[in-house]
């Protein structure tokens, strides 16, 4: 397995070179880049399913050559890889892009807006393909389009070191944020946002560095987080990040329609499947949690309302600040919500 970058122009030329032999041979090797190991959730449940179900309606046509972790570069630089021919899908992490060349993305940021990941999912599609804002301005704009869209469950406060028992508690704790939206959302609430790796959580939690973590409680048992946090959250989201199976546009012209066609059929099923996963697996972990012990606080219809009050002025403040660009910010959030069914 290579781990190494391919100068832009060399990559190039291979790739061209690789799509004549591919005529003669009819076999299509395509290079997957991700930013997650191979034994991680996402990559046991999407990464691997996308590649096997791509496989079997191709008839064996596809192959890929995978490379995990970011053995090809750091997950900024995805875009770039893809633009040219590095490597020829990737997963894009949306919080890596939100804050520059995909402002749009950024609207699954915003909290309130969606309680699981298949809506979320359906809304960021129905933005994100060909014909929705989010294509038309960010993705045409970078060259890619996305096969699939796969966004977490709303995040939670998951988990605390201290207990949050009212809104009020928010404020004045650290608390751990994907940036952007996000860590708009601490600040609304009196919170200090934190921004440091998912690798460095453990022991910020652990020093009382960190009060808490915006998380899903999923992603917090991955890491054994409550362990040495007993409180927590649940029923209010507070945004989430997302990724989306992504390939460079000019690669995907150059495919043959019904490999197109096989690579669209794949991302749009396994999409359906990761989410119903990831919003039945978030369920069962609150539970687990609850019936361990687990300090959760559920949110009542009356601190929900409190909340969406006091983040009321996030959407127009953001949609405001894109339109000046020239982004379409308010079809972006219209599309989205009316995109999740609400």
């Amino acid at each position: 397995m290579r781990t190494g970058l391919f100068a832009a122009a060399t990559a190039a030329s291979i790739f061209a070179g690789c799509v004549a032999a591919h005529a003669q041979d009819d076999k299509i090797v395509l290079k997957y880049a991700t930013f997650i190991p191979e034994t991680h959730v996402l990559a046991v449940n999407r990464t691997k399913p996308f590649m096997d179900e791509v496989k079997r309606l191709s008839n064996g046509r596809i192959e890929f050559e995978y490379y995990p972790a970011e053995q090809v570069g750091k997950a900024r630089t995805f875009i770039d890889l893809l633009n040219t021919g590095a490597v020829d899908i990737a997963e894009i992490g949306v919080g890596y892009f939100s804050g520059t060349v995909l402002p749009l993305a950024g609207v699954i940021e915003f909290p309130g807006l969606s309680d699981s990941s298949c809506k979320t999912s359906k809304g960021l599609r129905a933005i994100g393909m060909p014909g929705g804002p989010l294509y038309e301005s960010d993705f045409k704009e970078n060259g890619i389009r996305a096969l699939d869209f796969m966004v977490n469950p709303p995040f939670q406060i998951a988990p605390s070191k201290v207990p949050i028992k009212s809104v009020a508690d928010i404020a004045g704790k650290k608390l751990r944020t994907a940036g952007g939206v996000m860590e708009l959302t601490a600040k609304t609430f009196g919170g200090i946002p934190v921004s440091i790796t998912s690798s460095e959580i453990y022991t910020a939690l652990d020093r009382g560095t960190l009060d808490g973590v915006l998380f899903t409680w999923t992603l917090a048992d991955t890491f054994d987080f409550p362990s040495i946090a007993k409180h927590g959250t649940y029923g209010f989201g507070f945004g989430t990040p997302g990724q989306f199976v992504a390939i460079g546009e000019q690669t995907f012209q150059k495919l043959p329609q019904d490999i197109q066609d096989v690579l669209v059929q794949a991302g749009e099923t396994i999409e359906k499947q990761v989410c119903a996963f990831l919003d039945e697996a978030e369920a069962k972990m609150v539970e687990k949690y609850k019936s361990q012990g687990q300090d959760i606080h559920f949110w009542t219809d009356e601190e929900k309302a409190q909340m969406m009050e006091a983040i009321k002025g996030l959407p127009r403040d953001w949609i405001s600040a894109l339109e000046v660009r020239g982004k379409p910010a308010k079809a972006t959030i219209e599309g989205f919500v009316a995109g999740m069914g609400n």
